[in-house]
């Protein structure tokens, strides 16, 4: 349901989609740095997790790309059906990270799934790079989620959101910088309707 709001707000806001993670991370940090500080929580981590964190946060950054993307190039529906590669995707890479058995039976299952995704992909060629934009970005959430689950109990939940949102506004701005400087533009002139909405997905979704 999360997701579907989320798709829905992606394709309210009239930006790009660069510029619309840049202040989806940044208020997002922003938010969760209030809740920190009221309640009285330490952001101090170990340099080796900082790191870390602020790498995960950059796969972050580039999951919400690839998924805003999606939708521009796209459509919602599209964005959100090859969501649905993301078990496919954890069914690799957890036994990578993990070092660990495949199990069989997770990838049959994952990939039958993901059939379903080959259907739309050949039903709907209009949609291909939506649909390229949209398997990149499960892939991405795939391996944030199974590198965040390497952490449990060593960073308190609310630390590790913020320096990965910290991590994906260092790289959507690089990325900015460095292919895309003309969207700052769009920063600037976000317009107060787009404001509103990008506030609502990095507060609450």
């Amino acid at each position: 349901l999360l997701w579907g709001f989320t798709g829905v707000f992606g394709k309210l806001v009239t930006i790009s989609a660069l510029p619309m993670v840049w202040y989806r991370v940044l208020i997002a940090a922003i938010a969760i740095f209030i809740y920190i500080k009221w309640k009285n929580q330490s952001l101090v981590v170990s340099k080796k997790h900082l790191f870390q964190l602020l790498l995960i946060g950059g796969i972050v950054g580039l999951h919400w790309y690839t998924f805003y993307q999606s939708i521009k190039v796209s459509n919602v529906a599209i964005a959100l059906s090859t969501l649905s590669l993301g078990a496919l995707f954890t069914s690799i890479i957890e036994p990578i990270i993990f070092k660990r058995k495949v199990v069989f039976s997770e990838i049959i299952l994952a990939t039958i799934v993901s059939g379903c995704v080959v259907w739309i992909f050949q039903a709907s060629p209009e949609y291909k790079l939506g649909i390229i934009y949209g398997a990149i970005c499960s892939l991405l959430s795939a391996l944030f989620s199974v590198l965040n689950s390497t952490f449990k109990d060593a960073v308190k939940p609310a630390s590790i959101t913020f320096y990965e949102m910290l991590g994906g506004f260092i790289t959507i701005n690089l990325l900015m910088i460095g292919f895309q400087p003309d969207t700052f533009n769009e920063v600037i002139n976000v317009g107060c309707s787009n404001f509103i909405w990008l506030v609502l997905l990095g507060v609450i979704f």
